[in-house]
């Protein structure tokens, strides 16, 4: 036997009455792996947010490549070419702590890349602040907010 289809009155709850307010979530900087269309590490990404979030930065470069085009001979890279407000320029290298070269062959080849790509900077016009890279351990950088505190010093 088939019974008829029954309608069910749902029940009118009563509304809170009050001044309520929805507690404050904190925004979490989410880390999404790109800079400018490529590839990034958390640590250069939490650089370049932190260079921005001190009002210093005027604009970026990521990935620049010196001394030739990208993957021709004579090609170097460096993570970050920042102008500030100011009208300086910095050059700062992120180093992932996992890939940092032990030995002394090791540490004279990033010497001689560093010499290198501030004299190609130099040729083309560009005089970096304190006339150096400033290199950033990623272990440093581990969020925005200690990126920001570094990048003041730097910057400033």
């Amino acid at each position: 036997m088939i019974q008829p289809f029954k309608y069910k009155k749902t029940s009118k709850r009563p509304t809170p009455k009050g001044n309520f307010t929805i507690p404050a979530v904190k925004e979490t900087e989410t880390y999404t792996g790109e800079i400018d269309g490529m590839k990034a590490t958390q640590g250069e990404e939490n650089v370049l947010r932190g260079a921005y979030k001190t009002g210093l930065l005027l604009s970026h470069g990521f990935r620049v490549p010196i001394g030739a085009p990208r993957n021709k001979p004579g090609w170097k890279e460096l993570d970050f070419l920042l102008s500030t407000k100011a009208g300086q320029y910095v050059a700062v290298q992120v180093r992932d702590s996992d890939f940092v070269h032990h030995g002394e062959a090791a540490e004279a080849s990033d010497i001689f890349n560093d010499r290198y790509i501030i004299q190609q900077l130099k040729n083309e016009g560009v005089n970096l602040k304190d006339g150096k890279i400033f290199t950033v351990d990623d272990n440093d950088v581990t969020t925005v907010e200690d990126a920001k505190r570094l990048m003041e010093r730097i910057l400033l």
